[in-house]
């Protein structure tokens, strides 16, 4: 079964990062907030806590994968997809140059209606034989859409 994730160091600074924004941001926020014994701060406080919470959580959790049925399943960070082949026209590379920058170097789904979604789970930094990585992904979703794996 195929399925795509975000390489383990994207996902190990992202962690790190989440982490260390509640720790220095936000909580400490929330305990200023609470010493004075303000309401309005606490309650604040802990919202941006719970969204970050769920945002970085859901993040972590982004990835690209064949379900069971056969269906493509889309995780990326605010939503769930899922598509049938027959709604898939297939995948492509990013962008090169400044298009990468502005759109992120992330592989592109095109639909049969002609809209375009970034897979957010094959986001990664430009690093070198980053693009090579990205053409696999492209052959491997490319034969699923295909029919020629699941």
């Amino acid at each position: 079964m195929l399925t795509i994730r975000p390489p383990l160091v994207y996902r190990v600074v992202l962690g790190a990062a989440g982490i260390a924004g509640l720790a220095v941001v936000l909580l400490p926020g929330m305990v200023f907030t609470a010493m004075d014994g303000d309401l309005v701060g606490i309650t604040f406080f802990a919202l941006v806590a719970a969204v970050w919470s769920l945002l970085w959580l859901r993040t972590l959790l982004l990835k690209v994968e064949v379900a069971s049925d056969g269906s493509l399943v889309v995780r990326s960070t605010l939503r769930t997809r899922v598509f049938q082949r027959h709604d898939v026209r297939g995948f492509r590379m990013p962008p090169t140059g400044l298009a990468t920058m502005a759109q992120g170097n992330r592989v592109v789904l095109v639909l049969t209606d002609g809209r375009e979604l970034l897979l957010d789970a094959t986001a990664a930094w430009p690093l070198p034989g980053r693009r090579r990585k990205l053409a696999e992904m492209v052959e491997k979703l490319d034969d699923w859409a295909a029919g020629r794996s699941a």
